[in-house]
C-alpha cells in the first residue's frame, strides 16, 4: 500500500501557507539515497585539455580522444596525426622531403593519365589559333582570335550542357595571373537584369584603386571605367575588379621610375576612342605627359558630351 498525503491550503494575514499532515512519512521519503564523493578539483578541466602555445597546433588532437583502449601500435599512429603539418605554400612543401616526394608521384601519375586520355586539342586555321584543355568536367579555352572562340562556345553548348565561368582564374589549385589589367573590347555597362553586389564594399575597393593609380598609370583606364559604375555595381563589375587585383598581383614590379636623361624636353601624346561606352554612347579620352622622358603628368576620363564624329 502507498503512503497518502493531505494538503490543505490556510490563508493567514492576506498570504497563503501550506501545511502538511504524516510529516514524518515526508521527511522518511526526501532523505537523499546518493550522496557525490568529495572531490577538491570538482568543476575545474584536466590539465591535458588545456592548450599547448609552444606547439604549431595550440590544441593537439590526442589532448581531446581517450587512448586506455587503444593498442600500442593504435596509440602511436593517433599521436603522430598531432606532429603532422600541411604547407601553406608549394615553396613550404618542397622543403620537406616528404612532401616533395608525394608530388612527384601525383605529378608522375597526371603524366601517365594524359598519355592514354587526349585532354589537349588544337586548331590552327589560316593563323588562328584556339587550344581546349579537358580536365574531368572542367574546360578551358584560349585563342589568338575572338570569333573563334565564340564560334566553338557556341557549338559546344548545342551539343552538351555547359555554363561559361567567365576568365580562369583557378585551374588545379593553380592561380592564373591577368596579363592584361582589363579584357580587351570589354562591354561593362550598366544592366538591371544584372546580378547586384554589395555597394560598400565595391566602393571601398575601387577608391583603393583610385588611390593606387597616383603611382601606377597602367591601371588609370581600366580604374576609370569600373568607377563608373560606384552607384549600382554587379557581378561583372565586381569581376573587372577582381581582374585588376589578379594583374596587381603578378606585377608588382611595376610602377614610376624617374632616371636623369641630360634633357628636359616635353613630349605629350593623347588619344581618345569613338563611343567606346554602350550605356551612353560617349567616348574617353587620355594623354600622358613626359619632362626629360619621365613620365608625370597621365589621365583617363570620359568626355561629358557625345561625339558625332572621330574629327
Amino acid at each position: 500500500m502507498g503512503s497518502q498525503f493531505q494538503v490543505s491550503t490556510v490563508l493567514s494575514n492576506g498570504g497563503d501557507s501550506v501545511s502538511c499532515q504524516n510529516s514524518d512519512l515526508i521527511s522518511k521519503t526526501t532523505e537523499p539515497t546518493y550522496q557525490l564523493p568529495e572531490k577538491k578539483n570538482r568543476g575545474k578541466p584536466r590539465v591535458q585539455y588545456e592548450a599547448d602555445l609552444k606547439a604549431k597546433g595550440k590544441y593537439p588532437i590526442n589532448n581531446y580522444i581517450s587512448l586506455s583502449r587503444l593498442s600500442e601500435p593504435r596509440v602511436h599512429y593517433v599521436k603522430k596525426l598531432a606532429d603532422i603539418t600541411v604547407p601553406n605554400s608549394v615553396t613550404e612543401a618542397l622543403e620537406d622531403p616528404k612532401w616533395k616526394e608525394a608530388m612527384n608521384e601525383e605529378m608522375q601519375a597526371l603524366q601517365k593519365n594524359s598519355n592514354s586520355d587526349h585532354t589537349l586539342f588544337l586548331k590552327l586555321d589560316e593563323g588562328k589559333l584556339i587550344a581546349l584543355i579537358v580536365y574531368v568536367d572542367d574546360i578551358i579555352v584560349t585563342k589568338n582570335d575572338v570569333e573563334e572562340q565564340l564560334k566553338l562556345q557556341k557549338y559546344l553548348s548545342q551539343e552538351f550542357e555547359m555554363k561559361d565561368l567567365g576568365d580562369l582564374k583557378y585551374f588545379l589549385g593553380i592561380e592564373v595571373p591577368a596579363d592584361t589589367p582589363i579584357e580587351m573590347n570589354h562591354k561593362l555597362c550598366e544592366d538591371m537584369d544584372q546580378e547586384p553586389i554589395n555597394k560598400e564594399h565595391y566602393q571601398c575597393l575601387v577608391g583603393r584603386l583610385i588611390y593606387l593609380a597616383q603611382t601606377r598609370p597602367d591601371i588609370a583606364y581600366v580604374v576609370s571605367v569600373v568607377s563608373q559604375f560606384m552607384h549600382s555595381p554587379s557581378v561583372p563589375h565586381r569581376n573587372a575588379v577582381d581582374r585588376i587585383l589578379r594583374y596587381l598581383k603578378s606585377t608588382p614590379e611595376k610602377g614610376l621610375m624617374f632616371s636623369k636623361n641630360g634633357d628636359l624636353e616635353v613630349v605629350g601624346y593623347t588619344d581618345a576612342d569613338w563611343a567606346g561606352s554602350i550605356t551612353d554612347r560617349r567616348s574617353t579620352s587620355y594623354y600622358f605627359t613626359f619632362v626629360g622622358g619621365n613620365l608625370v603628368t597621365w589621365q583617363s576620363k570620359k568626355q561629358n558630351v557625345v561625339s558625332w564624329s572621330t574629327a
